[in-house]
């Protein structure tokens, strides 16, 4: 009997690990890449506000070079023994590619204050946050797109409205009419001005 007490004692810590484990659903994993039709700006704010609007905090964010960095959350799984994991997104919007990778670490039973990366899986909840942070970014952008502000013609003269253009053309012309008329006239009056009378006749 002590032998099969014995054996009962070695199995239990390794169910309670495996269903600690399985209580995380973990899946495989791939982090989000995609192209959009996007400028980067209009996308690093798009994927800001979507952050926001998911009711994450942002830990980091650089408008420079186009990333940021959702505040860490930790999720438990167990509490005898106290199993958890903790994950946090990383953004990017470098030439209008959209890239969500899910950071991801996990403790175990034997070392419950050590955390280690959860490796090529992640939690299928963390899967489901990504998909929906990378859908509401996408559904925002169009909108920051219309509020965006263009810097590329900063500091330079904007290009007249083609109506005030032509009106000017046209004003210039008249102008250009008038003066040779006024010099027309003036040359005129000075070769009446100086012509010799004619000789009368004897």
């Amino acid at each position: 009997m002590n032998a099969s007490i014995r054996r009962l004692s070695t199995l239990v810590p390794s169910l309670v690990i495996v269903s600690a484990c399985a209580g995380a659903n973990m899946t495989s994993y791939t982090p989000v890449h995609e192209k959009t039709k996007f400028k980067e700006d209009v996308l690093f704010l798009a994927s800001r506000h979507a952050v926001e609007k998911l009711g994450m905090k942002l830990n980091t964010a650089d408008g420079v070079a186009h990333t940021m960095c959702a505040e860490e959350n930790e999720v438990p799984i167990s509490s005898i023994p106290r199993l958890s994991y903790k994950y946090s997104f990383h953004i990017e919007t470098t030439g209008g590619v959209l890239a969500i990778e899910a950071k991801c670490t996990e403790n175990s039973a034997s070392k419950e204050s050590e955390y280690k990366d959860c490796g090529d899986d992640r939690p299928k909840a963390v899967i489901q946050e990504q998909q929906d942070l990378a859908k509401k970014t996408l559904e925002l952008a169009p909108t920051e797109e219309d509020t965006s502000v263009d810097w590329s013609n900063y500091g330079k003269e904007p290009p007249p409205e083609p109506e005030k253009d032509a009106k000017a053309e046209k004003d210039k012309a008249a102008e250009k009419d008038k003066a040779a008329e006024k010099t027309s006239a003036k040359t005129a009056g000075k070769s009446k001005s100086t012509a010799k009378p004619a000789a009368s006749a004897k």
